[in-house]
């Protein structure tokens, strides 16, 4: 937003994660808003968008805080440190995986990296692109649960996005496992989202 432009570089710089996160998710809200054409009269702008506008021209935005920014969004990502060894011949490479019947991990890291089951994709990818695209736990409070409760045998240790989309907006260094999701655990996604399944076009009054 142009207000930034009257802050010091300092003062950007010094800008938290979560503050930035929740300054973007708030103007992705209003361009949705927008977007739909409910720009009109006095409630045009959202009131967290006129609430990030007056804490940018006071100059305290920094601490900002949305809760509804997803917690991919807001974690810092820690670097993984380079190794001081030097490479013996036949050894892995850095950034390579072990195999084993039923998983992959990344050495060195006791990270699980599996493949993305492309079941979810195709259960989920029609309804979805219907209802235009909304977040999983939009889906969810649609159908009477939370997004905690879609998939049993998921921990806090596990990478949802990756999980139900394939994606990871942190990519190889995202610090969580991803896991390849089961039969069984698609079945249970199947099961939990069936209204939003059979009427997707149902959860646009609730976006």
């Amino acid at each position: 937003m142009k207000g930034l432009r009257e802050h010091s570089p300092n003062a950007r710089t010094q800008l938290g994660r979560k503050a930035k996160a929740s300054m973007l998710w708030i103007i992705l809200l209003q361009a949705r808003r927008f977007a739909q054409g409910k720009m009109d009269g006095n409630d045009g702008c959202l009131g967290q968008f006129v609430n990030l506008r007056n804490l940018i021209r006071a100059k305290n935005c920094g601490t900002l805080d949305h809760p509804e920014v997803p917690s991919e969004l807001a974690i810092t990502a820690t670097p993984a440190p380079k190794s001081l060894e030097k490479r013996k011949p036949g050894a892995a490479a850095e950034g390579n995986y072990t195999d084993s019947p039923q998983k992959k991990m990344k050495a060195g890291t006791g990270r699980v990296v599996e493949p993305f089951n492309q079941d979810i994709k195709t259960l989920l990818e029609q309804p979805r692109r219907d209802a235009g695209y909304p977040r999983f736990t939009v889906m969810c409070e649609f159908c009477g649960i939370t997004e905690k409760k879609l998939v049993t045998g998921l921990t806090n240790k596990d990478c949802r996005q990756f999980f139900l989309t394939g994606s990871c907006m942190y990519g190889k260094a995202c610090r969580l496992h991803h896991r390849k999701a089961t039969t069984a655990q698609v079945k249970e996604i199947e099961t939990k989202l069936a209204r939003f399944i059979s009427e997707p076009l149902g959860i646009k009054g609730k976006i």
